[in-house]
């Protein structure tokens, strides 16, 4: 079986080895994502004027003829050509784009079990790079232009499945597990400020404090840079607490809040107020949030500046321990350059 690549490298594979000896090896390439990426009929017109659209008909036609030839004789009986049109043949092909947005389909979801996280997880993974990324075609603006939407068709989607896997190591506390997937984000999508914000919680929250400062310099000098920004209020407070000393670990402030209960037949150690503080979190979070209509291109949702935290009472014979602050949860698109439209207008 033909498999093709969009979100990875080399973009064929046949029985697990790259494919070779295509004539004009792009546009064959390009060719088979287009019509994997829409399985209908394509009139061989079209086709030609999208791949060769300064050459005459009759020429980009022959082209295309020598390029189908190519095809059949290095991946088989793939593509069906008639004298009028052209369709890629179901079954015979496997396309990293599709099984991307199947897997990814669950983030439609409004609550996620543990089998629509392995799914994220999986989607995840195969997006190793931007869709085709490294192609281009001299000339053909048709084909540039579509590719250009599905690459950020594809991206806001990855953005979407990054940022909600990231929620969740931080919401169960897998911090190591969280941390390497925010830095595995951030190679592909370096403007992902959710990403940055998650990073530099889970490195403090794991003792990495001196790790999590780090990160946030070259995320204010990142944004300085590129868009005369700064990170939001609440990433700095609690950056400032970590500079002053107030910051404990997540190990440690819990250890002031532990109680054991009485009478229990195993003496099972649990929190105080641990309803009352979940509570708070979910309040803490519609707060942080406000839902709007969706955008075209870029996602939904938009953020407050000021997020809400929840607050201890504080114990009689302790000071309350500085809790991390809840993170507003995230939104799908480019939430840097969303702050950054907010603040010309």
């Amino acid at each position: 079986m033909l498999e093709i690549y969009a979100l990875s490298w080399p973009i064929l594979k046949c029985a697990g080895a790259p494919v070779k000896g295509l004539v004009s090896r792009k546009k064959a390439e390009a060719l088979l994502v287009v019509l994997a990426s829409q399985p209908r009929p394509h009139a061989r017109r079209s086709l030609g004027q999208l791949l060769w659209p300064d050459y005459p008909e009759h020429r980009a036609l022959n082209n295309l003829s020598v390029l189908l030839s190519s095809l059949k004789k290095h991946v088989g009986e793939i593509v069906h050509a008639s004298r009028q049109s052209v369709h890629i043949i179901p079954q015979t092909y496997w396309f990293d784009a599709h099984a991307f947005w199947s897997c990814s389909g669950v983030l439609e979801q409004p609550t996620h079990t543990q089998h629509d996280l392995d799914k994220l997880t999986k989607a995840a993974k195969l997006y190793q790079q931007d869709f085709l990324a490294g192609v281009h075609i001299a000339h053909a603006d048709d084909f540039e232009a579509w590719l250009e939407l599905e690459r950020r068709r594809f991206k806001a989607r990855a953005v979407a499945v990054w940022n909600t896997l990231l929620d969740d190591h931080y919401d169960q506390g897998h911090y190591a597990d969280g941390i390497d997937l925010a830095q595995q984000t951030l190679a592909l999508e370096p403007f992902n400020d959710h990403a940055h914000e998650r990073l530099v919680y889970m490195l403090a929250l794991a003792g990495k404090s001196s790790q999590a400062l780090r990160h946030f310099d070259s995320y204010c000098s990142l944004l300085e840079d590129e868009l005369q920004l700064e990170p939001n209020a609440s990433l700095q407070d609690f950056v400032s607490r970590i500079r002053t000393g107030e910051f404990t670990n997540v190990r440690e402030a819990r250890s002031h809040n532990l109680v054991m209960l009485e009478g229990s037949q195993h003496e099972d150690i649990q929190y105080q107020d641990v309803q009352h503080q979940d509570t708070q979190y979910e309040a803490s979070r519609q707060l942080g949030v406000v839902q709007t209509n969706s955008l075209q291109n870029e996602g939904i949702a938009a953020r407050l500046d000021e997020p809400a935290t929840f607050q201890q009472s504080p114990a009689t014979h302790l000071p309350t321990p500085f809790q991390a602050p809840v993170p507003p949860r995230h939104f799908v698109g480019r939430t840097v350059e969303k702050r950054y439209i907010h603040k010309l207008l």
